[in-house]
């Protein structure tokens, strides 16, 4: 048992450990176990709701999981010691003139209390290495507590960023108008506003990388489905991503240089691409690499045709084609993986 206990221990701290200090886009392989199976619980008692609320049911399994991330943390340490306390339970003493035997139950309840730091000293430890023990499991227990707490409360402050984002991006394109890429860049050219745009989408590009960066950080960031639209990175991401692959493939770069050739909207392609293949890697769903044939593109031909209608200089049609369908191919499939997902319009 003593083995076992300092085996699990170990296992635990290693968990922790890849969890929250080791930023490498994943958590510790029992906690990503964890979230993952959680999470699947969760999505099939979603599935059984009234439609109606089923994204709102959805909204809570993320909040969800941080609770379950410190009180499975805590409770792993809890196990492990009683563990390593068993074969040791002779050396722990009740109060004077209590009756009964000192039993696994005894070393779980004493194991609790030490993790806890309560302290309240009911059982105690008679020997030098029970003593030792009860220590070590207090340190651990106390900083287990306090990198819980710091690293979960971290969560929704990376998480506010990212909703705003959401909701920048959603305001700025229009998405509440009922804009899509081709007229936000008819309006765009109209307006001659390629510097404003360039200027905003600087700004998103740094959000974005700290979004990136907070993912890697707080993997559980990737469980929250977002029931507001428009405050859901996974669906207002895609209508920038839109406008980034046009740019990129439609637009003359002869006539639109430091739109088409500086580095603002490909540094913001990047980063956009990022988040949504981070999302899909992290849930393991198929479309983290690039191939997924079930997500149909629009037509090629009718956004060319749109955007020469609305005066924005056009590259020659065939290379434009293939350049926007294999361009788009590099981001679409993670973008639809994730909003069927999590039920995404």
């Amino acid at each position: 048992m003593f083995a076992l206990g300092v085996v699990w221990l170990v296992l635990l701290l290693t968990d922790v450990f890849g969890t929250v200090f080791v930023p490498r886009g994943g958590p510790g392989h029992v906690t990503g176990w964890v979230y993952r199976r959680a999470w699947a619980v969760w999505r099939r008692v979603a599935a059984v709701v009234p439609a109606r609320y089923r994204r709102r049911v959805l909204g809570l399994g993320g909040p969800l999981l941080v609770p379950l991330t410190a009180a499975l943390w805590i409770g792993q340490l809890v196990v492990a010691f009683t563990l390593i306390y068993l074969p040791l339970v002779g050396g722990l003493s009740l109060p004077i003139g209590s009756s009964g035997e000192v039993t696994w139950q005894t070393a779980l309840y004493y194991s609790g209390y030490c993790a806890t730091t309560l302290g309240i000293g009911d059982v105690y430890a008679s020997t030098s290495a029970l003593r030792l023990l009860a220590v070590g499991e207090a340190v651990i227990g106390f900083s287990l507590f306090s990198a819980s707490t710091s690293y979960l409360f971290s969560v929704y402050g990376t998480l506010t960023t990212t909703t705003s984002l959401a909701r920048e991006i959603s305001r700025f394109i229009g998405r509440d108008r009922g804009h899509d890429a081709v007229r936000f860049l008819v309006t765009l050219h109209e307006a001659r506003a390629v510097e404003q745009f360039t200027g905003w989408l600087s700004q998103v590009t740094s959000t974005l990388q700290r979004v990136v960066q907070g993912q890697a950080h707080y993997p559980v960031l990737h469980y929250f489905h977002i029931p507001d639209d428009e405050s859901a990175l996974p669906v207002t991401l895609p209508d920038l991503l839109e406008i980034l692959t046009l740019v990129r493939t439609m637009v003359d770069p002869a006539r639109q240089p430091a739109l088409v050739g500086g580095p603002v909207v490909r540094a913001a392609f990047d980063s956009a691409t990022g988040v949504l293949r981070g999302q899909a890697r992290q849930l393991h769903l198929g479309a983290a690499g690039e191939a997924h044939h079930g997500s149909a593109g629009p037509d090629p031909r009718e956004l060319h045709r749109r955007l020469a209608a609305g005066g924005v200089p056009v590259r020659d049609q065939p290379q434009a084609y293939a350049d926007f369908e294999r361009l788009r191919s590099s981001w679409a499939p993670a973008c639809s993986e994730v909003r069927d997902h999590f039920g995404y319009r």
